[in-house]
């Protein structure tokens, strides 16, 4: 049995006078620290500057800061920016959009220098103001042919930095940084406050940049057997005092320092923000001025008046997955010959050095 054809089939129709749906006027967003004239002004310096590469690595190789070319470091590049005396905030935040290919082509340059027995590159790991900076620049950094401190985003990244050292014939050591939140992010605005670095970065930025550097140590970590002499440590910094952890006590330390970091309130972006509003009126307190423009680039995106004390945003977790399936045959620095006599010296001498710096006995280098 068959239904009959409907003589009049059901159809839809639309009345053309009238969209279906009514557009709405975008509301025009408000601007940004950004969008003025002083940071046009900074981009336009900052292409200029870039123009000639050749001139500014060499210039960079000329600079007493980085060791004729030995510390590779995109924020020693931005310092040199001929806007920096007068947009120093912007010149951090904006300039690395235009000078972002140089580091890379400087660690290629420092590479291609003929190779010496015995000598390592050091990269460095860590978010801001976790204290990566102090401890190479005390001394430790200057036993090393090359120190990257420059966030490797990504284990691929990091991986193929490692084919190219390895292929040079020379030895590697990653050295993750870890401070506790709230002690970062006072000491990014100590750092970034007027008279000192003048350098702040984006919370959110500082959140992801340790998320990421954790997941890529792991990484590193469950191929280490198989990468020569390569060794991955941390040097964890309570606010006080550095401490040296090696090897799987390292991995260990991370894994044991990831649920606190995700699962107290807000996670790390939270806890960053509640460090980052009791700093400010640390420094409101004592009747010091922070400029508008340092708080628009640690603040950026975000509303912190929206984070409370119980609640508020996290890092995608998923960023770090599971602990498990590590090798048990991480190496230390602290297993070569020679430095785990040195290593207890280089701590001391970057507490010190950091002392000094707290007492405005120098620029504060919190990085």
């Amino acid at each position: 049995m068959t239904i009959p054809e409907d003589p009049a089939p059901f159809h839809i129709e639309l009345d053309l006078r009238e969209p279906v749906v009514r557009p709405r006027k975008a509301a025009p967003s408000a601007p940004t620290i950004y969008d003025g004239d002083e940071a046009q002004e900074v981009m336009a310096e900052a292409r200029r500057f870039g123009r000639d590469p050749e001139q500014v690595m060499r210039l960079y190789q000329e600079d007493p800061e980085t060791w004729g070319g030995a510390y590779i470091s995109g924020d020693e590049l931005l310092r040199m920016l001929p806007c920096r005396p007068r947009h120093p905030w912007l010149s951090y935040a904006l300039g690395s959009q235009v000078l972002l290919t140089l580091p890379r082509e400087l660690f290629t340059r420092r590479l291609a220098l003929p190779a010496r027995p015995g000598e390592r590159v050091l990269f460095t790991m860590g978010m801001p103001a976790s204290g990566k900076t102090t401890l190479v620049k005390a001394g430790f950094g200057k036993r090393f042919f090359a120190v990257v401190d420059s966030p490797l985003a990504s284990f691929d990244m990091a991986r193929e930095l490692m084919r190219e050292v390895q292929a040079t014939g020379r030895g590697i050591s990653f050295v993750l940084a870890s401070r506790p939140l709230a002690v970062a992010a006072a000491g990014m605005l100590d750092r970034a406050m007027p008279g000192h670095e003048e350098r702040a970065v984006p919370l959110a930025g500082m959140a992801e940049n340790i998320l990421k550097a954790m997941d890529v140590f792991r990484k590193l970590a469950g191929m280490n057997r198989y990468d020569g002499d390569t060794t991955l440590d941390v040097v964890r910094h309570d606010g006080e005092r550095r401490e040296w952890v090696g090897g799987d006590a390292a991995v260990a330390l991370l894994a044991s320092l990831l649920p606190p970091f995700l699962m107290l309130p807000g996670g790390i972006l939270g806890q960053l923000v509640a460090g980052w509003k009791q700093a400010l009126e640390a420094h409101r307190a004592k009747g010091e001025f922070i400029p508008d423009v340092l708080r628009a680039v640690a603040e950026d995106g975000m509303d912190i008046h929206a984070f409370a004390s119980e609640s508020g945003p996290s890092v995608v977790e998923t960023l770090l997955p599971a602990q498990g399936g590590l090798s048990k045959e991480v190496r230390s620095l602290a297993q070569l010959p020679g430095w785990r006599e040195w290593i207890p010296g280089h701590l001391n001498a970057a507490d010190a050095h950091e002392a000094c710096l707290k007492e405005g006995l120098g620029p504060t280098l919190y990085t």
